[in-house]
């Protein structure tokens, strides 16, 4: 939450300044008792009424590294975090944790969203694969299993497997022994 307004800080001093209470300030300008009490004072003893700087830590990365993290970022949009903080570390010799970065990131305003044509390393799906996968183009459509034993989900039952580029072919399952 940030402080009152210097203006506002100013009226309420000013208010009671001009005889009125300082319950009864508190009221009109809604803020705490205490709030009033303490800028009054503050008036009192010459200081400035201008609110504080917010707590906490200042930021890892200084404004060199988040220029050359932004440079990065429009040159390589495909790295990691973990390249970037390498990057970063090799460029600055400031060594950032993933989620400071992953945090730097989003303070810049970049996205993960990847546009344009991603390098061809990155393409995990080589093409023609995804062509004719039983879609509404004909034939019946497919079972595509991955991962686990086959017969442990689908006890009793046919299914079509299509082997990468092959036929298909028609599997029945059993009842593990």
């Amino acid at each position: 939450m940030s402080g009152y307004s210097e203006d506002l800080r100013r009226r309420i001093v000013s208010a009671v300044g001009g005889g009125m209470s300082k319950a009864q300030a508190a009221r009109t300008f809604s803020v705490s008792l205490s709030s009033v009490k303490r800028y009054v004072d503050k008036a009192d003893r010459g200081e400035s009424l201008a609110p504080k700087k917010r707590p906490g830590s200042t930021p890892i990365l200084d404004e060199k590294a988040r220029s050359l993290l932004a440079a990065d970022l429009e040159e390589r949009p495909y790295l990691t975090l973990r390249q970037r903080c390498d990057y970063i570390e090799a460029m600055t010799g400031l060594a950032v944790s993933r989620s400071t970065m992953c945090r730097a990131i989003a303070r810049i305003g970049s996205t993960r969203k990847k546009g344009g044509e991603s390098p061809p390393s990155v393409k995990r799906v080589p093409e023609g694969d995804l062509a004719g996968d039983g879609g509404c183009s004909g034939g019946p459509r497919e079972a595509h299993l991955r991962g686990r034993v086959r017969d442990a989900y689908l006890l009793g039952t046919t299914l079509r497997l299509r082997a990468q580029g092959r036929a298909a072919v028609s599997v029945g399952t059993q009842k593990p022994r």
